[in-house]
């Protein structure tokens, strides 16, 4: 008996080793794809659809940065491939840390307040932070990224010096892209990440902000009726939790390993990433749903607070191709319960529609460099 007991923890121990090296091999294939057809084609014929297939399975962290960056650099430079050259970051760094008289006063109070969001930016991996005084007043070295992360937050504040700094989202959003590109490329995606309509409405909190949710709601009523029934019961409403979702692109509600798949999956799908954004939140209600069925400060507390959600989850409940003009019908319409849901044509057209109206209202020109 404890023979056959261990033949058959052997067996296991096996197949767990067989499972890790068809992964491990999988994700060198991966790389290779990445690293030696798509990135340095990037912007070619079909490369696009190339990268669109194998999205899936996400961006192997090494090219991660790379394909990031190539995602966001049309919309950060806004049209203008000369407007934020190094030497403009420069620029915006020394005007940051020794601003002019008339902007002395807005830049020291804007400084205090992301001295304050840095030190928050995932503080369990111990990379971002400042450094901690122990009992005898000896301060400890700040993470590695530290100075970094207050960089570019700061020449993001200087690029409109004579605005208050009311973003907070953007202090995790600058984190996420510094773990995978220099210092001066974070900072470029940086405003291709914030130059992104429906993402800029909620983090600016902007009236355009209203229209996404209205889109929303058709898609959260579709998806999970009875769920949805009960919030209007409750009187909470989608942009409770939703709004902070998006406008910290899940950086503080999710794992930053899934958090990374989603802005895998979100840039690369182009102009259809919103749908993702929708997608996840979706996925996120139906894990959560169980819990939401209490009291209204009770459900607060759930849909604000970070969800364990594994990756593993979240890719199962994804469509085959996320970047498919269908992703999010197919979301929808992939249920656990005996009905099908079908999504209204309402919700894409409500998009496009919320995008446009967005970018009629975009202050792009606002900058001052």
């Amino acid at each position: 008996m404890m023979v056959a007991a261990k033949q058959r923890e052997l067996a296991k121990a096996a197949e767990a080793e067989k499972a890790r090296a068809a992964k491990e091999e999988d994700m060198h294939r991966l790389t290779r794809l990445w690293s030696n057809d798509i990135i340095p084609n990037w912007g070619k014929p079909g490369v696009a659809s190339r990268a669109a297939k194998i999205i899936a399975k996400g961006i192997p962290s090494s090219c991660r940065g790379q394909v990031w960056s190539r995602c966001l650099e049309n919309q950060a430079k806004g049209g203008r491939p000369s407007a934020l050259t190094s030497e403009t970051y420069e620029f915006l760094l020394q005007r940051a840390y020794h601003p002019p008289p008339p902007y002395m006063t807005m830049t020291q109070r804007n400084a205090k307040l992301i001295a304050h969001d840095a030190a928050g930016v995932f503080p369990e991996l111990g990379l971002f932070g400042p450094g901690i005084e122990d009992d005898q007043g000896k301060a400890s070295e700040p993470g590695p990224y530290y100075t970094s992360l207050l960089n570019v937050i700061n020449a993001h504040a200087s690029l409109a010096p004579t605005e208050p700094y009311e973003n907070r989202a953007i202090g995790s959003l600058a984190g996420v892209l510094l773990l995978h590109m220099n210092e001066h490329d974070a900072f470029l995606a940086l405003q291709g990440l914030l130059s992104r309509p429906m993402h800029a409405a909620f983090a600016l909190a902007t009236p355009q902000a209203s229209s996404y949710l209205k889109v929303f709601d058709l898609a959260f009523s579709a998806k999970h009726p009875r769920l949805y029934k009960h919030f209007q019961q409750a009187q909470l409403k989608s942009e409770m939790f939703l709004s902070s979702w998006i406008a910290n692109l899940y950086t503080k509600h999710l794992s930053l390993e899934v958090c990374c798949h989603i802005w895998d999956l979100y840039l690369v799908a182009g102009d259809k990433g919103d749908e993702i954004l929708f997608i996840v939140a979706l996925v996120m209600l139906g894990w959560l749903e169980p819990h939401l069925y209490g009291r209204l400060d009770e459900a607060l507390g759930y849909l604000g607070q970070p969800v364990p959600l594994t990756l593993d989850y979240l890719i199962a409940r994804l469509p085959p191709n996320s970047n498919s003009q269908n992703s999010l019908a197919a979301v929808i319409s992939t249920s656990t319960s005996p009905m099908s849901f079908s999504l209204p044509k309402s919700v894409v057209n409500g998009l496009k529609e919320a995008r446009a109206e967005s970018e009629k209202s975009s202050q792009v020109n606002r900058f001052s460099f």
